[in-house]
């Protein structure tokens, strides 16, 4: 008597292997009608390991193959090129023992997977995709090559059972179906009389938990409450301490000691600023404030004023350096100015038509680029507007552009001969940042994490300092 039922031949790869593993355990596994001849133990030779790097086959490979009364072979365009799996088959060959040999086709067609050795058995099993699980099948059904179907080796083993024993398929799939019916019902039968057994216990307790639930649920009403009370509590403290860390953070701005200022607003607020704890906007004004003084070009505190106007934007007028303008809607007119005494004055607008023009067409920003007389000039943009610029004396006008296609500006901002323009790029949250220097082509696009909030630039034009709404 054999000691295995069979020898499982296939090519160490992952849908062949997947294959060998699944078939072992259904040969294994199943239940057989009592008068079928197979043994109700069965053992199925499969190797795990990789096949020898040697000459030699292995002593335990060859008993093992002596010892099955069958040989199934999975045949794939791997399996053909495998010696190995060749010489599996040609020692089973040398037993004496063709008839036994099972032929189960995992891919490809018969002509490019099953070794021609054997290529003139029938076939024993189709684990192929949209092919028949049927031992007659021979024939690709496809001209695109067939790949493997994990879920068709489970109805493929009664297939092979029935190869063994000579018993139907039918009736070997149909003793497999009885033993799980019947291993269901008795399942479903232990679980009925533990859930019956365990009914009169429940009902006997089920008002002591009711009744230690009401418990519960008010001792953790009283609980989220307190705990309430003392996060307010908490919370109104420390925003008391930050008003006054801030008042004192404002004072040492004053003296122009930033390093002090920052110190102190950072000393009330918490290092999450999305946590728990609460934010003081306080602090968090003097600290911007305080780290804006620290980047170039650095602004301090002059004077303040009271206009009759909103105040939505500011535009420095050419030629008058010392004196800021204040807008209402500056890319309209540049009406109101404040000088260094605080005094609100009034000035004729400049380029009006060139402004209105760009207004008409839709733009909202406007900024001012200074240079010899024929570099000067108003640069205009606005949201999916191309970015352009009009010289100062309307001598000429130039769209820029990014990759030779004029470059749609949401925002930019200005510093002497450098340009930084950005606009929403499709996805949410993605931003496509460009740099101008001087001519209209862009010289490069700017790895930006988010959408720009403030852009900083250098005295001399070296460098600029970005600060998107990320953080970064």
């Amino acid at each position: 008597m054999e000691k295995y039922l069979a020898f499982i031949s296939y090519r160490h790869q992952p849908d062949d292997s997947d294959a060998a593993l699944r078939l072992r355990k259904g040969l294994e596994g199943f239940h057989l009608p009592k008068d079928c001849p197979l043994p109700k133990k069965r053992t199925v030779f499969r190797d795990t390991d990789e096949l020898p790097t040697s000459s030699d086959l292995g002593s335990d490979i060859e008993n093992a193959l002596r010892d099955s009364g069958w040989l199934i072979a999975l045949c794939s365009e791997e399996y053909v090129r495998s010696r190995w799996c060749r010489r599996e088959i040609e020692i089973f060959l040398q037993l004496g023992r063709k008839d036994r040999i099972l032929p189960v086709l995992v891919s490809g067609t018969p002509e490019t997977s099953i070794p021609e050795e054997i290529r003139d058995l029938p076939l024993a099993a189709d684990l192929r995709k949209g092919y028949e699980v049927s031992a007659a099948k021979t024939e690709g059904q496809s001209e695109m090559m067939p790949t493997y179907d994990r879920g068709k080796t489970r109805a493929s083993v009664p297939l092979l059972l029935s190869l063994m024993s000579g018993t139907a398929p039918a009736r070997i799939a149909g003793s497999e179906r009885r033993f799980r019916a019947a291993a269901a019902f008795a399942a479903v039968f232990c679980l009925t009389a533990g859930l019956l057994g365990f009914a009169s216990y429940a009902n006997k307790t089920a008002e002591r938990i009711d009744a230690n639930n009401g418990l519960i649920s008010a001792a953790t009403e009283e609980t989220e409450e307190k705990e309430r009370e003392a996060i307010e509590e908490r919370n109104t403290a420390l925003l008391k301490q930050a008003e006054y860390v801030s008042r004192l953070a404002w004072g040492a701005l004053a003296q122009e000691d930033t390093d002090k200022a920052i110190e102190l607003a950072l000393s009330v607020l918490p290092e999450d600023l999305h946590g728990d704890l609460p934010v003081s906007q306080e602090a968090a004004a003097v600290l911007r404030t305080a780290l804006s003084m620290e980047l170039p070009p650095s602004y301090h505190f002059f004077t303040s004023v009271e206009t009759d106007f909103q105040i939505d934007d500011y535009y420095v007028h050419p030629g008058m350096t010392e004196k800021l303008f204040l807008t209402e809607d500056h890319i309209r007119t540049s009406e109101h100015y404040l000088d260094y005494s605080g005094q609100i004055g009034d000035l004729e607008t400049d380029m009006a038509d060139s402004r209105q023009n760009a207004v008409d067409q839709g733009y909202t920003k406007l900024y001012y680029v200074s240079g010899d007389a024929n570099s000067k000039r108003h640069i205009y943009c606005g949201p999916g507007l191309p970015l352009y610029s009009e010289g100062f004396l309307g001598n000429y006008h130039t769209v820029y552009t990014l990759g030779g296609e004029p470059f749609l500006a949401d925002d930019m901002a200005c510093g002497d001969d450098l340009i930084v323009a950005w606009r929403k790029d499709g996805a949410e949250g993605s931003c496509r940042t460009a740099l101008f220097k001087g001519a209209a082509e862009a010289l490069k696009t700017l790895e930006i994490a988010g959408m720009p909030v403030s852009v900083s630039f250098s005295g001399n034009g070296s460098y600029f300092i970005i600060v998107d709404d990320t953080g970064g």
